[in-house]
């Protein structure tokens, strides 16, 4: 694991630390938020207080502002958008062909309310959820599900291929999903869509 993926992890999960312990904060000592702004105050055995200090705000800032600036991370993708996007790969993961023929009206509109989506913002929050990616892993094992996914995908990724419009997001990518630039870029240059998911599916 590199340095930036271990700062990540250990932010997060010193945040979680602290939505947890604000629980026994008085009141006095949060925001309007609700949040402890300072320190962070943990109450022990005996009444005795602890001050635990806030950890790694460098490598805080340094993460948020390489997200914050990379032309990737500004691709719009909203939370009804990544709704829309975790039914339509959990419906085609779950159910049979035959089901999905009867669904197929639907799964074409819902399809038609993503299309404007950027196809790498798209398929960087498929492979950055750990339930989508394991229904994509389902969808691989179905070649008529897997044939219809690559194609949708394909069209989308040739579309924006045309209008020079991919390496741009590729840095911010890779970033986003801790895998080599220098690989996705291979597979974008040469125009190899189905390899492209097939390695975001091995890593």
């Amino acid at each position: 694991m590199d340095r930036r993926a271990f700062f990540k992890i250990a932010i997060w999960a010193l945040l979680a630390f602290k939505i947890h312990a604000a629980a026994y904060l008085p009141q006095e000592h949060l925001n309007e938020e609700g949040f402890e702004v300072e320190s962070l105050v943990v109450y022990g055995l005996g009444g005795q207080e602890q001050i635990i200090k806030t950890l790694f705000s460098d490598e805080l800032s340094s993460v948020q502002g390489a997200e914050s600036d990379d032309p990737y991370y500004k691709l719009p993708l909203k939370e009804g958008e990544k709704k829309i996007i975790h039914k339509i790969i959990a419906t085609m993961a779950e159910k049979n062909v035959f089901q999905l023929g009867l669904e197929r009206k639907n799964l074409k509109i819902k399809g038609e309310q993503i299309n404007h989506i950027h196809p790498m913002r798209f398929i960087g929050y498929i492979f950055s959820d750990h339930q989508l990616k394991s229904y994509m892993r389902q969808i691989r094992k179905n070649s008529f599900k897997w044939d219809g996914f690559i194609e949708g995908f394909s069209r989308r990724m040739k579309e924006e291929a045309k209008n020079s419009n991919l390496d741009l997001y590729i840095p911010g990518f890779a970033h986003s999903l801790n895998v080599s630039s220098e690989t996705i870029m291979k597979y974008i240059s040469s125009h190899n869509w189905e390899g492209l998911v097939l390695f975001l599916l091995r890593n």
